[in-house]
C-alpha cells in the first residue's frame, strides 16, 4: 500500500501479486478459517492501489468478501477499519 501511495505502482503490483496468488490459492482450499477472507480483501484493496484500471472490480470483490463475514465478526474495530477503507476507496473511485 505505500508503494502505491508514493506513486510506485509497477512496484506495488510486483509486491502485491504474489501475496493475493497465495491468498487467493488459500482462500479456494478453506475449510473454516474465518479470518482468511478478511486477509484477502486487505491483499485486494492493495491490488486495487497498484492497479487503478482494475480498482472499481478489485475493491468490489473486497467489499463483498467483508460483507460475507460472519455478524460476530463484522463488528470487530479491524474489520469495521478495512469496510471503510474499501469504502471511501470506492468512493474515491468514481
Amino acid at each position: 500500500m505505500a508503494q502505491a501511495r508514493q506513486g510506485r505502482m509497477s512496484e506495488a503490483a510486483r509486491t502485491i501479486g504474489p501475496v493475493l496468488r497465495f491468498y487467493r490459492e488459500l482462500a479456494a482450499k478453506n475449510h473454516g478459517d474465518q479470518w482468511l477472507p478478511l486477509e484477502l480483501a486487505a491483499a485486494l484493496y492493495a491490488e486495487a492501489l497498484a492497479e487503478p484500471a482494475r480498482s472499481a472490480a478489485l475493491l468490489r470483490e473486497a467489499g463483498g468478501l467483508i460483507d460475507g463475514l460472519s455478524p460476530e465478526l463484522r463488528t470487530v474495530h479491524d474489520v469495521r477499519q478495512w469496510r471503510e477503507r474499501i469504502r471511501q476507496a470506492q468512493a474515491g473511485a468514481r
